[in-house]
Order: structure tokens, then sequence, then C-alpha cells
């Protein structure tokens, strides 16, 4: 079967030289025309989709480098860099922007710019003049690139992702970016709404083996997915009828999100995302057949150039009109409670429109800077990204610290614990510790690691009272490096080792003045996880494992030394669950 698209992309192995297709090239052919169209006074609109794994939330987002950034972030500064360029050539142009960050997780909506424990009930409203829009849903005034990635940063923290075994970073929910960008020249205002959507991946269970949660989870995406094909192909069918169908955009909130983008005022470009492998072969074809009815849709766009004033007055009328009713004199009064209840969610809605809008961009500035602690404060508890913690505590990049690694891929590197350089950090669960951790394990004071210059990073061993001991002390912490007990009283840590606090604490060593002197490569394996550090901890120094090796010797002489070496081997695999049930039952 034939497919006719505007692109077709390629990138399944990087190494394929000639064939491979970058970021680059995909914000050359689409992130252009979004910009394009933006600073033309046109809503945009991207949005991704495919089977789960497929690589939409990459084309989208994006990894850590440059050279790997998705359409969202290049889109994003492009704007700001040709903003820059447009005001050198004529000072007299302002811009003002701002940006939204929202996420459909179970169908409901959750607002990825407000800290957790903040948020309120949201619901999407349509108006006849304004369309879609989410009221409460935070928007805040960016200034510049940074400001944007920050945001979008925080809000990827926030959203919901798992592993399946199709994914390990699999989005278990959709997400909308908006970007609100303002254009004044004098009298003339020209207005513009870029949406970047990722869509969640379309997921069969016997594939992915969801169970619980996840089974729930995507069981609505799969839902919501399926009543976005169904809007789809109303829409593809009416393009042929003189009188088209109904649209069941209120089916889902996804549908109804997303309606002025796939019919209204916008131009929206379709990403369609397929799977290289074989056993793919049926979503792949969905996902095809799907692109190509999107491909038949025609949306209205028209340029937005009313401006804010006028609006406002058409709001302040629209308030004036609905109190009129409510007050006796039109006819919405006499209609019953049921209307008037109706009326007053309207004057409310409108109120609060008209009340925003009325709102200068100084005076959004200012809101935004009391969100903006708010999400500092949360952030202490999230885990931070390296350029917001070095923006916010000073800390210098070549600075040592310690990754967390954990069971939930998605969680892995969340909490970063910085070794400042001439700093002596300990570690345990007394209130004297620098660092406090409550676990399995954990005692008053566990360990003390020391920068001395940021290339030489101690650890050592502490005692009950917080004093420093040496291997041969008989009553040690657990602390584990690298798959071994602490063997000296002073041990060096390198790049990238492994070290265990406990046994409900594990993170990865991170000394970025390693990298740069080449003691090491700063490429993570993956063998740099949890189940790959637990996995390595050598038990033949516990006094268990002695009593072990002592009763195999004696045994051996019965059964023999092959059978003999076996059971130690699986008695020493055995040893850490039956000590850390040991540990559980003393606490």
């Amino acid at each position: 079967k034939n497919f006719e698209f505007d692109y077709a992309y390629w990138s399944h192995d990087p190494n394929t030289p000639g064939r491979f297709t970058t970021q680059e090239t995909i914000f050359e052919d689409l992130g252009n025309t979004i910009m394009n169209n933006a600073f033309d006074g046109y809503n945009a609109c991207l949005f991704a989709y495919g089977q789960t794994g497929s690589g939409k939330t990459w084309s989208v987002l994006g990894g850590d480098t440059p050279e790997t950034r998705g359409l969202l972030p290049r889109v994003i500064e492009g704007m700001f860099i040709r903003m820059d360029e447009s005001k050198k050539e004529n000072p007299d142009i302002t811009y003002q922007c701002r940006t939204s960050y929202l996420e459909i997780y179970n169908e409901q909506l959750k607002d990825l710019l407000m800290p957790p424990g903040e948020s309120q009930k949201l619901e999407i409203r349509q108006h006849p003049k304004l369309g879609i829009y989410v009221p409460g849903l935070t928007e805040t005034p960016v200034a510049n690139y940074l400001e944007v990635k920050k945001l979008q940063e925080f809000g990827a923290k926030c959203r919901s992702v798992a592993a399946t075994s199709m994914n390990d970073r699999s989005s278990r929910s959709h997400c909308v970016f908006v970007f609100e960008m303002v254009c004044k020249k004098g009298k003339q205002q020209l207005f513009s709404k870029v949406n970047l959507v990722d869509l969640a991946g379309s997921e069969r269970q016997k594939r992915t083996h969801a169970e619980g949660d996840r089974l729930k989870e995507g069981a609505m995406i799969n839902q919501s997915l399926t009543n976005l094909a169904i809007v789809i192909n109303k829409l593809a069918e009416s393009q042929t009828k003189k009188k088209g169908d109904f649209v069941p955009f209120r089916n889902s909130k996804l549908t109804y999100l997303l309606s002025e983008s796939l019919s209204g005022n916008s131009k929206t470009v379709m990403m369609a995302a397929i799977s290289p492998a074989a056993d793919s072969y049926d979503e792949s074809m969905s996902t095809l057949r799907f692109a190509q009815s999107v491909k038949a849709i025609k949306t209205r766009a028209v340029k937005n150039e009313e401006s804010s004033g006028a609006t406002v007055d058409m709001l302040k009328a629209e308030v004036a009109k609905l109190k009129e009713m409510l007050g006796g004199g039109g006819s919405g009064a006499a209609a019953g409670g049921e209307h008037v209840d109706v009326l007053k969610q309207q004057l409310q809605e409108s109120e609060a429109l008209a009340a925003k809008l009325q709102k200068s961009y100084e005076e959004t500035m200012v809101e935004a800077k009391a969100m903006e602690d708010l999400r500092k404060n949360a952030l202490d508890d999230m885990g931070l990204s390296f350029s917001e913690i070095e923006e916010a505590y000073g800390v210098k990049q070549n600075t040592p610290h310690l990754m967390n690694l954990s069971e939930d891929p998605s969680l892995n590197g969340c909490l970063l614990y910085f070794l400042p350089e001439g700093e002596n950090v300990t570690f345990g669960s007394d209130e004297k510790c620098k660092v406090k951790m409550k676990g399995l394990g954990v005692q008053a004071f566990m360990c003390c690691i020391s920068n001395i210059d940021n290339s030489v990073v101690h650890i050592s061993m502490l005692d009950e009272e917080g004093n420093e001991i040496g291997a041969d002390a008989k009553v040690k912490p657990r602390v584990v490096l690298n798959g071994y007990p602490l063997k000296k009283a002073k041990q060096e840590m390198l790049h990238h080792d492994r070290l265990i606090i406990g046994r409900a604490f594990c993170f990865r060593v991170v000394i970025p003045q390693h990298v740069e002197e080449g003691k090491v490569t700063d490429q993570v394996t993956e063998a740099d996880n949890l189940h790959s550090a637990l996995g390595e901890v050598i038990q033949d120094e516990s006094p268990e494992f002695d009593q072990c090796c002592a009763y195999v010797e004696e045994m051996t002489k019965r059964i023999g030394h092959t059978k003999g070496q076996q059971f130690l081997r699986r008695f020493s695999k055995l040893l850490p669950s039956v000590e850390e049930a040991n540990e559980i039952t003393r606490e």
C-alpha cells in the first residue's frame, strides 16, 4: 500500500551516514515552518502520534545535548533569536511572551508549572470568540529562552512517566506546551499561539505487560487516542461532503483541547512516528492510515490582529448582558433555576477572562515571580537540573556530587548531593549530619566524604559517635563502593563509582574533573543502573558468608568440589536478601 506525505524521515541508526535524519534536519523542515506561521500572526500546532516507544517524545523534546534537542526547545530558542533580530532592525517593535504547560493524565488536566500540592482542578472551556481555553492554568511571562527551558525542565519532572516492557520511560499522559507571543508595533498588534503536543503512545497489553496502574493508564491512553481517531475520520469525511457530520470533540479531554488545532484557527503539523521493528507492523500500518486521514483535513487559519483592548470591551459587554439577564431584564432569569446556574457560570468565566486580559504585563511578571519562588521550594524535594542548581545556589559545574539510582528509570538522577570543595560531608540519620537520610540499615553516622580539590575525593566510615574508623573495626556501617565494603580508613573515589549507603540508598559518583583530566570517559553504560550496582555487591566478608564457607568445606567432602562451589555461588546471591530480612527484624 502506498502512503503520501510531505516528508519522510529515517532515524533508526545514527551510524548510517547519508541516511540518518538528525534533529537539526527535522527542525529545518518543520520548525522553521512553525516559526514563520507564528511571526505572521497565525496560530500554529505540532503534534506527534504513534505507538509507545516509537520516538514521539524524542522528536518533540529530544535529549540533553545540543545536538539531540527536539523540536520544542529548538523552535522556542529560534523564536527568541528572531525576536532579538527584529528588535535590532526596528526598535519600535516590542514582544510579550507567555508559556503554559499541561498534561492530560487519566482524563484529568494537570498544570505542570504548578508545584505539586498547589494545583487545582482544571476544566476546558470554549468561548465563541476566543476559542478553547483552560481557566486557572498557569501562564508565565518569559523574556528569553533560558527562562522557558527552566519551566520546561520543571514541567518534565512533574510529568507522569513509567517503565513498561516496551519503553523504560513511557509517557503515561498527553502533554501540551503552549507558547504565546504578542508583537506590538505602534497601534498594530499581532498575536500567535504555538501548541507543541506530545501524545502518549498507543499500547497493547500483551506486549507492554502492563499491570495495575500501568494497565489502567494504558486503557485511558488508548481510549483517548481512539476518540482522536474518530474525530480525525469525521473531519476527513467532512471535506468531501457539503454538510459535514457531527464531530464528537467533547468525547475526550484531548480532542476537546485540540479541537481548534484540528479544524479551526490554526496551521497544524502532524508527525507520525513508527517503529522499525517487524513485530510492530500492525501498529505502524495503523499509524500511517491515521496520518493519511489527517492530511486530508483543512484548517481555517486567520491572522490574529485584534488588540486585547477590543477583546476586553467585548467581554465587558458580555458581562453587562449576562448581569442584565440574571437581574430579570432578559428572558434568562425566568427560564428556571438550571438556566440561571448556567448564566452564573458564564458570567463568572467572562469576568475572569476580562480581569485576566486587563492585567498589565508588569502585573503578570510580579505574579510569576511569586510562583517561581514556589517552584524553587518544590525543586528542593524533586531534585534539580544542574543549570538550575548552578543558578540557584552558585555551585560550579565541576563540583563532585552523588546522583541517585532508582528502581524507576524516570527517577534516576532526580536527587543530587553536592560535595563542596574543602568540606567534609557526613551522611547518616543523626541531626548533625550534613546529609540526613532515613531508611533500612542507616545508622546515626554512616560515612564522611571529603572533597580535597574537586579531583581527589575521599570516603571514610564513621562509628555511631561520628568518629572515623578503619576497615578493621569490629562494628562497621554498611558502606559499599563498587560492590566491596570499604577496605581502607580513607578510600579515594573515581568518576562513575557506585556507592551504596545502608540498604535504602544507592548513588553514582560524579567527578567532572576526572573527565577533563582524561582519567575516565563520561559515557554512561547500561551497567550504571540500580540493578547492576546491587548485583555487583560481594558478600565474601560477612560472618554469614564465613560460616557458609566452613559448612561448604565439610559438605564438599561428601558431595564433591563442583557441587559445593555451585551451592556457595547460589548462597552468595541469596545472602543479601537474608541479611536485609535480618536488618528489618532488628529494626
